[in-house]
């Protein structure tokens, strides 16, 4: 807190940590008053602090206080001198989150159907939308979605644009399926399956290509 605040900071959730400096030592206590826009006192506490830097962990929804959205309250309090000591803040209007998408992108480093075993991709998804940091897992199963061909994989990515490279030298046919979790929790999923054409004229290529919701057939 500062004896002359002018700055007001925007409270983002319900948490907060005040610190208070006692520079004299000379009371085991101080009162904490908090003042609405109007500077009306809404709410008082008492805290205890020893000399040095004290901090204060705060639920704002532990204090009683019918906050409204937009209006400037302040922490006040007095130093053992008797000098004013104030920060202002304010709680924003809640705004809808924002749904992330996210869109698979591949690098075929080596495709061969006619020798599968030699296959090697790289994968990455890339974030749009919604609020980071963000949770982003990685699935990849058989071509039936049954049997997990590698450990699941979770990164963390503090904002979006492009996540961590994800590869796979698993031989096809088979499903990857991305799932990201913003700040908000709100979630976006794709899919996309690696097949061989086994019916076309060109033995050797392989198709990756994004896939309708839980399809019944890999190659429709």
């Amino acid at each position: 807190m500062r004896s002359e605040a002018h700055e007001v900071h925007e409270i983002e959730g319900n948490l907060i940590r005040l610190n208070f400096s006692d520079r004299y030592g000379k009371k085991p206590t101080y009162e904490l008053e908090v003042l609405d826009w109007k500077s009306d006192n809404v709410a008082k506490l008492t805290l205890d602090k020893n000399y040095g830097d004290n901090y204060y962990d705060m639920d704002l929804d532990e204090l009683g206080i019918a906050f409204e959205y937009e209006k400037i309250y302040s922490f006040q309090t007095y130093n053992d001198l008797n000098r004013k000591y104030i920060t202002h803040f304010r709680i924003p209007e809640p705004v809808e989150s924002e749904v992330p998408t996210v869109e698979i992108l591949v690098d075929p480093i080596s495709m061969d159907c006619d020798n599968p075993t030699e296959s090697l991709v790289e994968l990455v998804g890339k974030i749009e939308g919604g609020r980071g940091p963000y949770t982003v897992e990685w699935e990849v199963t058989d071509e039936l979605r049954q049997r997990n061909l590698y450990v699941p994989r979770r990164d963390k990515v503090p904002k979006s644009g492009i996540t961590p490279v994800l590869q796979l030298d698993a031989p096809p046919n088979y499903s990857v399926l991305v799932k990201v979790t913003d700040a908000c929790g709100m979630e976006a999923e794709n899919r996309i399956y690696f097949v061989c054409d086994k019916e076309g004229k060109s033995p050797n290529t392989l198709f990756f290509h994004p896939v309708k919701p839980y399809p019944t057939d890999p190659n429709n």
